[in-house]
């Protein structure tokens, strides 16, 4: 799955929570028409970073919640590739209750990754650093 399809079924998974694709399109202040070209049954448009950090914003889910494949259960809410966003979310999750820079530090590793700036290696070396975060806290 690329970025595109985990967002389009994640943004599934919410207009299901919400009953409907009217009621959810009412709480992205969006006509129904835009938000059925995106995650409608047959999408002619893929949902690109800004819109998703408004859905994101709008439905009060954390920034990159959409980038992360999240199980067929809004409850769930379970990652499905470790390998992926889900590296920025662990590494979101560890850094953000550090300081404005880390926020800042996610954010630029985060939208190079959307924008295709950062490879598998890149990924590898983010999720050894993430793990050498989490190691060094465990022993504070």
């Amino acid at each position: 799955m690329d970025i595109s399809e985990i967002r389009c079924h994640n943004t599934r998974l919410l207009v299901d929570s919400y009953g409907a694709m009217a009621r959810f399109a009412d709480v992205l202040g969006r006509a129904h028409a835009q938000v059925g070209h995106r995650v409608g049954k047959n999408p002619t448009r893929n949902i690109g970073s800004k819109v998703a950090r408004e859905i994101e914003q709008c439905t009060g889910k954390p920034r990159g919640w959409l980038d992360a494949y999240h199980v067929d259960s809004v409850e769930g809410l379970l990652p499905h590739d470790h390998q992926s966003p889900h590296v920025f979310s662990r590494l979101e999750e560890k850094l953000l209750s550090s300081s404005p820079a880390a926020i800042g530090f996610v954010d630029f590793i985060l939208d190079s990754w959307l924008d295709g700036k950062v490879d598998d290696r890149g990924l590898n070396a983010l999720r050894v650093t993430l793990d050498e975060l989490t190691k060094s806290s465990r022993n504070s």
